[in-house]
């Protein structure tokens, strides 16, 4: 068959289609800006069907088609799209600082936004409160672990007392130093390890009935703990370990009941009871005021001095407890550590208060800076601090102590 035969079949063919078309659209319009916004609502949201894409094509004159040639390409559509609708007035303002500020995501979401700058602020604030690592203090580590791993090899008694200012880090290293011990092949089943919290007991006797419960898991009074006690470290009977005793603030004990204490001493002077005694005080002459009675002479009870941080030290602390983290501006950081005076707990304890502060006085921000530091300094001098969560083991009065020792 010819080929101008076929052409003219199929032009037939299309003016039979054409006569009954399924929907017709007829518009009328001319090139103004009605015709502009026409077009581009053809152009990105209607398409036209698949088998009249040709002919679309190939209708040079049309004007759809001009239009689609100067107008850009199609853009990629988003999984999903919004069209909202406003203007930039005083509500919309308000709008926007709604949603930034004021509205807090879920939980589940938290782990989603540890990249936005403002939740940087939560993030620092369970930094603040994480376990610390050990910083400038390896002289003192090396010590008290030398002396502790000689006593237990020699299955021998001793005490030592380590002493300096309020958060000093003299907890922090005696823990670092068991928690090696207890790795340690050679010592991890030859001792056990009891703590007595000075600060958590009311009652200086109660000592007594918290070391008779490490050692044996059984709860009886303070009196019948302390003859107990008295008899395990007797030496009428080989201890098989050692025992580390750690009484943490020993001083805060021995202030109304020095005897507690001379009687916990003096179970060092029994050869075979194979206690090792370690007590940890913020005064310097605490040993020489308390201790009375038959105890050890005091130059033979070794004393373990921790120097006050620097300022650079503290800097150096805040910064590896954030670990990266950018809530703090580098000059806060700088006043927190030299209102610290020394005191770690107190240099951390005004940056975790400064996040409580912004939270409950400036949201919005996003950043603490140095007029934040000085804020709650101001704030704890004048002792109005207290409605605000503590920082662990530190209150008001004790970081109040340190910037007393700062304004000396």
């Amino acid at each position: 068959m010819p080929k101008w035969i076929s052409r003219i079949a199929n032009f037939i063919r299309c003016l039979h289609v054409c006569k009954q078309p399924k929907k017709q659209y007829k518009v009328n319009f001319s090139i103004n800006e009605s015709f502009i916004k026409f077009v581009s609502v053809l152009s990105y949201n209607i398409k036209p069907p698949k088998q009249q894409e040709s002919q679309l094509a190939n209708n040079q004159r049309s004007q759809l088609y001009e239009a689609k040639i100067l107008l850009p390409a199609e853009p990629v559509k988003p999984k999903k799209q919004y069209k909202v609708n406003f203007s930039i007035n005083e509500s919309f303002i308000k709008f926007v600082s709604v949603l930034s500020y004021n509205i807090k995501p879920p939980k589940q979401q938290e782990s989603q936004l540890a990249n936005n700058p403002w939740s940087q602020l939560y993030q620092a604030k369970i930094l603040l409160r994480a376990e610390p690592n050990l910083l400038f203090r390896k002289t003192e580590y090396l010590i008290l672990y030398s002396f502790l791993a000689a006593k237990i090899n020699r299955q021998i008694t001793g005490v030592i007392h380590t002493t300096g200012e309020c958060g000093t880090g003299k907890t922090t290293t005696i823990q670092r130093v068991i928690d090696s011990l207890k790795t340690n092949i050679l010592f991890k089943n030859r001792f056990k390890f009891v703590k007595v919290a000075g600060l958590r007991l009311i009652d200086a006797h109660k000592a007594f009935s918290v070391i008779w419960k490490h050692l044996t898991t059984q709860t009886v009074s303070s009196d019948k703990a302390q003859t107990l006690l008295n008899d395990y470290f007797s030496g009428a009977k080989v201890r098989e370990i050692s025992t580390i005793l750690l009484i943490d603030d020993v001083d805060f004990l021995s202030r109304s009941k020095p005897e507690v204490i001379s009687n916990i001493l003096n179970w060092s002077n029994q050869c075979r009871s194979k206690v090792i005694v370690i007590t940890t005080s913020n005064h310097m002459d605490w040993l020489e005021q308390v201790v009375t009675g038959p105890v050890p002479i005091l130059n033979e009870i070794k004393k373990l001095l921790f120097k006050p941080y620097t300022s650079n030290q503290l800097e150096n602390i805040i910064l590896d407890r954030l670990n990266g983290n950018f809530a703090f501006d580098p000059n806060a950081i700088q006043l927190a550590a030299k209102n610290g005076k020394g005191n770690a707990k107190a240099a951390l304890g005004l940056c975790y208060m400064a996040i409580k502060l912004v939270n409950s006085t400036y949201p919005g921000i996003m950043q603490i800076t140095r007029f934040h530091i000085a804020e709650v300094t101001h704030l704890i001098q004048i002792k109005q601090f207290k409605n605000l969560t503590k920082f662990k083991n530190v209150s008001p009065e004790d970081i109040t102590y340190a910037l007393d020792k700062y304004n000396d």
